[in-house]
């Protein structure tokens, strides 16, 4: 069940729509397409002496998704303390108004006084769905919070009906929804304890408290619906050489050649330096840090190095370094995509 929709503009203001409570908005949720699964396009190849094709390719188009809203009057609650009126209740119009005694055996009238009408609703519509501008949408469901990034193709109010609202159509060119809470991430390191107190210690003056050490094999379970990339973050203690990594549920391997690296940040691979290595779809990208400097070594990438990726359920992964590997960490984050809410 969806539950709000919450809008963020260019400028970053937020608007909260609840379903259930349009007169908190001033807008009323009348309709919401596009929130399925995209139609996809399958590519076919008919057969000259044969009946039926042979697939080629299928891939999906953008998402539109098109919001009917109503308008709705906002009103503000109006305590006053100590009115001229005998305790009781009336309706004006459409508003009720009602009286109570506080604490000084006063009577309270609550009365609620118009905060934005009919007009107002229409031309916030325009703050927040303004025309060729990217806008953020977030979806409150029971059992998810996802958003998706999408353009203001329309928004065309229907000024003169009785009941006046405004039709909005937004196109996603990526037509997959995120998962709002932060990326999943999966260490490659762990810190082991070396003592357990209480103790005393006679030793050498260097006492080892803890240790960090690597983990070569993580089986990382995607619960996404939608095949995604991921970025793998490499922390270096030292010197190292070629990097491997693998997904072997996918049969899939990355390699980075070091000479190639050092070749390209002018020096040697040190302690303190960093590795980020990008996947997602987009946003690609192969980036070494040393202190305050940033390297493009997206040419360091071995021959047949496939771009590393999650699919639904169990994912196999690892690692090896020709030289060096106790001088590796690492640790994996993804996004989780889902094809509809």
């Amino acid at each position: 069940m969806i539950r709000a929709l919450e809008v963020i503009n260019p400028s970053g203001e937020r608007l909260m729509i609840e379903l259930a409570r349009p007169e908190k908005s001033g807008f009323a949720v009348r309709s919401i397409e596009g929130l399925g699964p995209v139609k996809a396009n399958i590519v076919t190849t008919d057969l000259a002496n044969n009946d039926g094709a042979v697939f080629n390719s299928a891939r999906l188009s953008y998402r539109n998704i098109i919001l009917d809203l109503g308008f709705y009057e906002v009103y503000d609650d109006i305590v006053d303390d100590d009115p001229v009126v005998s305790s009781g209740g009336w309706t004006i119009g459409r508003r009720s108004f009602d009286t109570s005694r506080n604490s000084n055996g006063r009577n309270n009238l609550v009365r609620q006084e118009l905060s934005l009408d009919i007009e107002d609703i229409r031309q916030r519509s325009y703050l927040y769905f303004p025309i060729k501008k990217d806008i953020t949408l977030i979806f409150y469901t029971s059992n998810r919070t996802v958003y998706i990034k999408g353009y203001v193709e329309s928004n065309e109010p229907s000024i003169f009906s009785y009941e006046e609202g405004t039709s909005i159509s937004i196109v996603c060119p990526y037509p997959y929804f995120r998962e709002l809470s932060n990326d999943q991430v999966i260490n490659f390191s762990q810190v082991d304890p070396l003592f357990k107190f209480a103790f005393s210690s006679t030793a050498q003056p260097q006492l080892n408290m803890s240790q960090v050490s690597t983990i070569v094999e993580q089986d990382i379970f995607y619960d996404g619906e939608i095949k995604t990339g991921v970025v793998i973050d490499i922390f270096l203690s030292g010197r190292i050489g070629d990097l491997t990594i693998y997904n072997a549920s996918l049969a899939q391997t990355f390699a980075l050649n070091a000479s190639k690296i050092e070749s390209i940040i002018g020096g040697q691979i040190s302690a303190g330096d960093r590795i980020v290595i990008s996947s997602i779809e987009r946003d690609k990208f192969i980036t070494y840090f040393k202190g305050v400097d940033e390297y493009n070594i997206l040419g360091a990438k071995a021959k047949n190095s496939t771009w590393l990726g999650l699919d639904h359920g169990d994912n196999v992964y690892t690692y090896s370094v020709s030289s060096g590997d106790e001088y590796v960490s690492f640790q994996v984050s993804y996004p989780v995509l889902y094809e509809g809410i």
